[in-house]
């Protein structure tokens, strides 16, 4: 069982030490949340959009995202996506020219870089919110400019980058900030709950041998995490509050410009590895390359074949699929108007390539991805 390829990074205790006394905000153009969701629904109420009103979403999402906004008093209505995860921008057009559509969600796919000047020219034409999607990935720069400073608002969960509990964030680009109301900040006990989890994780899987990608260890993780958890879904009459300060874990490792320079190369390195060993064992990569100011959440691969994703879980490899299981049941039950959307739920998988990673930890999954490969293509 390879002992590494966790499919998250793991926090620093170097750099958390070090930064025992620093409590400032690290990004003075955000406020922050508990998660992405709350940050989303708040840049609505910011950007004026009222309640009831429809937001056009991407068919390829989380329903814990889309259920969140519907419980918060919004309509949602989807449209597929390209094949290349792309938006059909004839059919956005359309779509706005027959419906009543306040706001549109652009998601940056794994952290991947797609063009939106077209996409914004449209949205200025139909008086369309413009909503940036930055939660797979932060870094990630259109030529030179960051993703997340092109729309209305931008909305981060710096969880899924970065060694923390949660942390999501809202950026407002369009709109006057005056004064806004704050609740209280993030609690340590989030945080320590946080390193708990993770230390036993590290010691069941480093010191026990236990996969922890296995399907009994994932139920006893998820039905603990249910007991303990505040993360859930607020009724429509709970108002939300960006806290003062950003959570003590995420402002350590989200102010410290040498780790993220690094974790950004680091993710490049390895997906270009990847990217050249796939190609040889005969697999699809699904991305065929990348540029350098991309900073990618995973190396995906396409099965076609299906069942990779379940295989390398039962051999210690943290991949994964997304939304999986939280891919949207009406989505799910349309496999003809949402075709796209479908096929990537099924097909892609998702490989560890973040900071943590070193490229001499990949031989066992090479050796498994080979083997697979070999069974597949008899």
């Amino acid at each position: 069982m390879n002992k590494f390829l966790i499919n998250r990074p793991f926090p620093r205790f170097s750099l958390i030490f070090k930064n025992l006394s620093f409590f400032e905000n690290p990004r003075k153009n955000l406020m922050f949340f508990k998660n992405g969701r709350e940050a989303f629904v708040y840049g609505l109420q910011c950007s004026g959009i009222t309640k009831n009103s429809i937001i056009l979403a991407p068919a390829f999402i989380c329903n814990s995202f889309t259920e969140f906004i519907i419980s918060s008093g919004y309509q949602i209505r989807y449209v597929d996506i390209k094949e290349d995860m792309t938006l059909d921008l004839a059919k956005i057009e359309k779509i706005f020219k027959a419906d009543d559509i306040k706001a549109l969600i652009f998601v940056y796919y794994f952290g991947l870089s797609f063009r939106i000047n077209s996409l914004l020219k449209i949205c200025k034409k139909y008086n369309v919110t413009l909503i940036e999607d930055c939660c797979h990935g932060f870094q990630t720069k259109i030529n030179s400019q960051l993703v997340g400073t092109f729309g209305d608002f931008a909305i981060y969960s710096f969880r899924k980058v970065l060694p923390c509990s949660d942390g999501g964030a809202l950026r407002l680009n369009n709109m006057k900030q005056s004064k806004y109301i704050y609740s209280y900040n993030f609690s340590l006990k989030d945080d320590l709950f946080y390193l708990i989890i993770r230390i036993v994780e590290l010691l069941a899987r480093n010191i026990l041998l236990i996969n922890i990608y296995s399907k009994k260890f994932i139920l006893i993780k998820t039905y603990i995490r249910d007991i303990f958890t505040r993360n859930k879904l607020k009724n429509n009459q709970e108002l939300i509050f960006p806290k003062k300060r950003c959570s003590f874990l995420l402002n350590i490792f989200l102010n410290n410009k040498k780790y993220l320079s690094e974790s950004m190369a680091t993710r490049n390195k390895n997906f270009n590895y990847l990217l050249q060993e796939t190609k040889l064992i005969g697999l699809k990569p699904f991305i065929k390359q990348i540029e350098s100011n991309i900073s990618p959440q995973f190396f995906i691969i396409e099965d076609l074949h299906g069942g990779l994703h379940e295989w390398l879980k039962a051999n210690g490899i943290g991949a994964m699929q997304w939304p999986g299981q939280e891919f949207p049941k009406e989505i799910l039950a349309l496999p003809m108007l949402y075709i796209n959307a479908n096929k990537l739920n099924k097909n892609l998988v998702m490989i560890p390539i973040h900071q943590d990673v070193e490229i001499n930890s990949y031989k066992e999954l090479i050796a498994l991805l080979r083997k697979w490969a070999k069974k597949n293509n008899n």
